[in-house]
């Protein structure tokens, strides 16, 4: 049995003298030992005080005097489980003083634990850990979400602006920097927060986010202020407050209806597919896309790439067709591949799921490249010899006194040497060259009168024959 801290043994049945003696020094031993039950006489401030001003220390005095450094590892101060730091004096050997590092600004409930590890001189522990609590301020109020734009449904706020700013109204005056922390929208959007009073008086109680940005339309935007947001007091709205919104009312991004080239011949399947070559495109051009929806043209334009390059210009018929004409022509027999960046946009600024690709060659008929056929010689442009089989040819230049000479090319396809190329008349009036080499004449190194091109014409119904007419030409042997 415990008497008075001291323990005592005793036995029912009779002792013998022996046994009578071994207890008497049991008791002697415990009376020699200090095993009280370490405790807190007191604590400030004191347990469950109200409106405790933010400067204060946490002072205890023990019963006994205690081990410094048990107390320093095993006291804890917490507000919100955020254990808070600061230094300890020793009044004496078993009261100390507790100072923070700051003074306590949060408004609510703090926690003061004392562990029961924590031992006195004589080694001996408390029964329990010791707690108590106190509250900074007398304001437990917590600040509410009154009103918001967008607004708060249970589902998703349609047809938001996309330009329009966010406002968050508070029942309280709010601290801005915690309140501007807790505060969230996703997918982020640029902007800056304006405090203002959402009732008159009540300052800091409207929060405005100001975009430095539009949104994007037809997207679904997260407004959200968790539960950490604080008033001007530092309790906590405690919940988390969410708003799903759309901006605009149409969620359909735009898309590519069709690719097609312009062959002039009704009827025709003219789409250029993806994911496979098209043949048979001119190289003249255009190339015609057809979109789902109604799109801002500059968007388009800009996220138009051809590969090879190649300059040209956009013909709008409407908002959902443009014509892509380049300024001269494609190359002939040339692969092409032509894209539609997935950042163009319809009118409402939706941009399109993904890129669209093509690739088309520009081997129609007239898109071909040409070789030389056939080509001869004649000196009155009625009998003409052919002047392939030999090079440097051999030419009969007539009569003595003819200074003229004309020659006949015929162009051909490439793909089909017996397939007429159709020409661009203009270029070959532009490419076509004479040139006269130095000979002797006579016993001099003198060089005649040089030889020049007089008439181009082309034969009588044909676009692909062309006659030169070249004068001023010797007719002396050489």
């Amino acid at each position: 049995m415990n008497v008075k801290g001291k323990t005592v043994i005793y036995f029912k049945r009779r002792f013998t003298g022996y046994a009578f003696c071994v207890c008497i020094m049991l008791l002697l031993q415990a009376c020699e030992f200090n095993i009280n039950t370490l405790e807190v006489e007191w604590c400030t401030p004191a347990n469950g005080a109200v409106g405790v001003n933010k400067e204060t220390d946490v002072e205890v005095q023990f019963s006994s005097d205690v081990n410094h450094s048990d107390v320093e590892e095993m006291f804890i101060l917490e507000c919100a489980e955020k254990r808070i730091s600061g230094k300890f004096s020793w009044v004496s050997g078993k009261r100390f003083v507790f100072t923070p590092d700051t003074v306590l600004e949060k408004n609510g409930r703090y926690m003061i634990t004392l562990l029961r590890e924590i031992r006195d001189k004589e080694g001996n522990t408390m029964a329990y850990s010791f707690l108590s609590d106190f509250y900074i301020g007398d304001d437990f109020v917590n600040p509410e979400i009154v009103s918001s734009y967008p607004q708060y449904n249970s589902g998703t706020t349609l047809d938001v602006a996309i330009d329009r700013d966010i406002i968050i109204d508070f029942s309280r005056s709010m601290n801005r920097q915690k309140t501007q922390a807790a505060f969230s929208i996703s997918p982020e959007v640029a902007g800056y927060f304006v405090w203002s009073e959402s009732t008159p008086a009540l300052a800091d109680s409207r929060l405005e986010y100001r975009l430095t940005e539009k949104m994007d339309y037809g997207r679904v935007y997260r407004l959200k202020v968790n539960e950490y947001a604080e008033d001007s007091t530092g309790n906590r709205t405690g919940y988390e407050y969410c708003v799903n919104f759309l901006t605009g009312n149409d969620t359909v991004p735009p898309a590519i209806d069709v690719i097609e080239y312009n062959d002039c011949v009704p009827g025709t399947d003219n789409v250029i597919y993806p994911g496979t070559v098209r043949h048979g495109v001119s190289r003249r051009g255009p190339i015609t896309i057809r979109f789902t929806e109604p799109m801002n043209r500059q968007s388009v334009e800009k996220a138009v790439t051809i590969r090879p390059s190649a300059q040209g210009t956009f013909d709008w018929h409407s908002d959902s067709r443009v014509d892509f004409i380049p300024f001269e022509s494609f190359e002939p027999e040339t692969l092409y591949s032509f894209s539609i960046d997935a950042s163009c946009r319809d009118i409402n600024g939706l941009h399109m799921r993904s890129a669209y690709a093509v690739q088309f060659k520009t081997d129609a008929l007239d898109s071909l490249f040409v070789r030389i056929g056939k080509v001869s010689g004649s000196y009155n442009n009625s009998v003409y010899t052919d002047l392939r089989r030999s090079w440097p040819a051999s030419i009969e230049m007539g009569p003595a006194d003819n200074t003229s000479y004309y020659i006949r090319i015929e162009f051909m396809s490439s793909i089909d040497p017996e397939l007429p190329a159709r020409m661009e008349k203009y270029s070959v009036f532009d490419n076509i060259i004479i040139e006269t080499f130095q000979a002797a004449d006579g016993n001099t190194n003198d060089l005649h009168s040089p030889a020049v091109i007089s008439d181009i014409s082309w034969l009588a119904g044909s676009d692909n024959t062309v006659i030169i007419k070249i004068g001023g030409m010797t007719n002396r042997a050489i």
